[in-house]
């Protein structure tokens, strides 16, 4: 790292573990030799600690360029690996829903219907469930869908830019990342969820689709989002809680 100042944000105790970082990720994605590699660098030590893949097999974390910026996108995968990593994730589900699919009201899981494996297949929308365990041990399940055409309109809304979007060279991936999100938006708003790495995640949520410059967060696809974190856990509260479930004995009736 010759000559390229280290940011704040890299602890000395981290400092070997980040060069780690810096290098695999240029050696997963040849393009990422060629930028700006103090901005670069600031871009990955915002993102280290998520400690998300950018190799395309993983399908976790994508850095695109944007002209002479950096574009960083958490994929869907991204946002999964986060959630498992807190111990909370019982089972979940992302599909792409054709006219081929069929909702199994036994394995609560979208299939496809053998009656229609042979016709034209027409995406007609993406779906994303996930379950969690709460502090209580009670699975709750959160589900969320969108028609193709809902996620256009999002689209028009959401990303001004032209070219090398990823809405245009991925859109399906995009939907199923915008369900995706929108879940985990849900779970941050039920104040019986507690998930260990919070932070990470909230952390993500904020850095997707944007770039960093001069470790300043900025949306260069729509300069308009306003990324805000909504996370209404009572935490006080919910410790509260937990402390009373330590003292109670629980009986079979």
């Amino acid at each position: 790292m010759t000559n390229l100042i280290l940011p704040k944000t890299i602890t000395k105790n981290q400092i070997n573990d980040f060069k780690k970082y810096y290098e695999v990720t240029k050696l997963n994605d040849k393009k990422l030799s060629t930028l700006n590699q103090q901005s670069l660098l600031n871009t990955l030590a915002t993102i280290f600690e998520l400690n998300l893949s950018n190799n395309p097999i993983k399908k976790e974390l994508a850095l695109i360029p944007y002209g002479t910026e950096l574009q960083v996108q958490i994929q869907e995968d991204g946002f999964l690996t986060l959630l498992q990593r807190s111990n909370c994730v019982i089972d979940f589900q992302r599909e792409v829903i054709t006219n081929k699919h069929i909702y199994n009201d036994k394995t609560k899981r979208w299939e496809i219907n053998p009656a229609k494996i042979f016709e034209p297949k027409e995406i007609i929308g993406y779906y994303g469930m996930i379950c969690i365990k709460d502090y209580l041990g009670k699975n709750i399940t959160f589900i969320k869908g969108m028609t193709k055409q809902e996620c256009e309109e999002h689209r028009k809304k959401y990303s001004k830019a032209n070219g090398n979007s990823p809405w245009n060279t991925s859109f399906d991936a995009m939907a199923l990342k915008t369900v995706i999100k929108a879940i985990i938006r849900d779970i941050n708003k039920n104040p019986s969820i507690k998930l260990e790495n919070q932070n990470l995640i909230n952390k993500a949520l904020q850095v997707d689709q944007s770039a960093i410059i001069d470790e300043e967060i900025v949306y260069i696809d729509n300069p308009n989002t306003n990324n805000v974190i909504e996370n209404n856990t009572n935490f006080q509260q919910l410790e509260e809680n937990i402390s009373k479930l330590d003292n109670y004995e629980f009986k079979n009736e």
